[in-house]
């Protein structure tokens, strides 16, 4: 049997091992020896190698034996740090969790392994999904592999990272906002923020429920959407081509403050979709900031307290919230608090405003038939790593001279599509200097797979 480069497409390498061409265990070996020899970008927290090795022999054996392969038979993914792995420590990138090992898989697990993945780690992410650089004082820090000097973004930055490496061919991640989309849109991967509820987020280490999803990662969509379809047990339908699809472009929110880079490279896109039939509607939503602001950071700031909490008491019998909050790095201190009235006053605005907006979207989506809202992922390419202690509030990112506070930096265009429970894919494409950008597209709920069809679309204009 002739091997096969496990960096090449998840879909090509499951032809590979479905037919017979090469081995899962050629497989294993090979992404072990890559992991090795990628140590140092911080993309794994951790890995068992026999356990690895393991699973390729069953997987071997049976289909020596006749036993029928799986749509992802063989094929190499990393699981976030944040999502039961049965046997695996799962740490949430936080100290008071080194120690808890699950016994069973997370849902969104058992449903990739029965599929035939081939499970080989965890990746590693921002303390407890909080952050968006994905420095983990504790840990280490994930690397961009485009340039080691950069941040790979978070919280589910060593998945992205290990894709674009070629440590993995897909992954998951959990996304409550951007945590899927902007380390996908840094590291050049795709990632699907899937429609809130969609999919099962039992077995997984919780930040804010009524916003918290996972979501698979890969480095195409067309892989991507090869993951969806065995998690969400939906079809990716094909679109013959481009025309007629209708996207909304809202200036006043989504392309303001945009780099020269990003500016460039997603007006380029746009021209590209233009001449393939693709119709591009101005849209006005003057309401949108207002609906948007402080929004996600309420319902953050109130559900995730809670959360934790019971989540403890589930994993961690003894262990208090009080004692988890404790050990947090610099830059989460005072993020775990106990909820006052204030918060639940805020709390309670914040939902207010969440059905406005879904209201407001949904509204926009039925008056203009469109399919998807369309924009870049984020305003910038991948920042630098912060250096020195990491502290709370994080320092702002500097874009073409002119400093941008955090929040603006990294989660405004996601915010819109988390705060209203949408499906949200990022797509890939590279900016001038070399580095990766993002394009991302909003659906309305519900179209997760016709949404991962138009991505395809706009995957394949940018790439031919």
């Amino acid at each position: 049997m002739s091997s096969v480069d496990p960096t090449q497409s998840l879909i090509a390498v499951a032809k590979a091992t479905r037919s017979g061409q090469t081995t899962v265990m050629q497989i294993a070996r090979s992404t072990l020896d890559r992991q090795a020899r990628q140590a140092g970008l911080g993309a794994m927290a951790g890995f068992d190698a026999d356990d690895v090795l393991r699973q390729a022999s069953v997987f071997d054996r049976a289909f020596a034996g006749g036993d029928r392969a799986g749509p992802l038979h063989g094929v190499p993914l990393v699981i976030k740090d944040n999502i039961h792995v049965a046997g695996l420590p799962n740490t949430a990138g936080t100290p008071s969790l080194g120690s808890f090992i699950p016994a069973f898989d997370a849902s969104a697990v058992v449903r990739l392994r029965a599929a035939g993945a081939l499970i080989v780690g965890k990746a590693s992410m921002h303390e407890l999904a909080m952050g968006w650089t994905g420095q983990n004082p504790h840990f280490g820090t994930a690397r961009n592999p485009h340039d080691s000097d950069r941040m790979a973004g978070g919280s589910s930055g060593g998945t992205a990272a290990a894709l674009a490496a070629g440590i993995a061919l897909g992954g998951l991640g959990t996304d409550t906002n951007g945590s899927i989309r902007i380390p996908s849109a840094f590291c050049g991967v795709a990632g699907l923020r899937p429609t809130h509820g969609y999919l099962p987020t039992d077995g997984i280490t919780p930040l804010a429920p009524s916003l918290d999803t996972v979501g698979p990662m890969a480095r195409t969509v067309a892989d991507l959407a090869v993951l969806y379809q065995v998690m969400a047990d939906r079809m990716v339908p094909r679109l013959a081509d481009a025309e007629g699809i209708r996207l909304g472009l809202v200036q006043d929110y989504f392309l303001t403050e945009l780099s020269q880079e990003t500016g460039l490279g997603f007006a380029a896109v746009c021209d590209r979709l233009k001449a393939l039939g693709v119709q591009l509607l101005k849209l006005e939503l003057p309401e949108l900031a207002d609906l948007v602001a402080g929004s996600v950071p309420a319902i953050i700031g109130h559900e995730s307290y809670a959360a934790l909490e019971s989540y403890l008491a589930e994993v961690r019998p003894g262990m208090s919230i009080e004692a988890l909050a404790g050990s947090v790095g610099n830059d989460l201190r005072g993020a775990l608090r106990r909820p006052d009235t204030e918060s639940q006053q805020a709390y309670r605005a914040a939902l207010h405003r969440r059905e406005k907006l879904r209201a407001r979207l949904g509204a926009v989506f039925a008056e203009h038939g469109i399919d998807a809202l369309f924009y870049p992922t984020t305003p910038m390419p991948a920042p630098l790593l912060q250096q020195g202690p990491l502290v709370s509030p994080a320092p702002g990112v500097t874009v073409d001279g002119t400093l941008l506070p955090t929040r603006t930096a990294f989660a405004r265009n996601v915010s819109p599509a988390s705060l209203a429970g949408l499906p949200s894919l990022t797509v890939p494409i590279t900016g001038a200097s070399g580095l990766p950008l993002g394009l991302q597209l909003d659906g309305w709920v519900g179209s997760d797979a016709r949404l991962l069809a138009i991505g395809r679309a706009v995957e394949a204009a940018v790439t031919h």
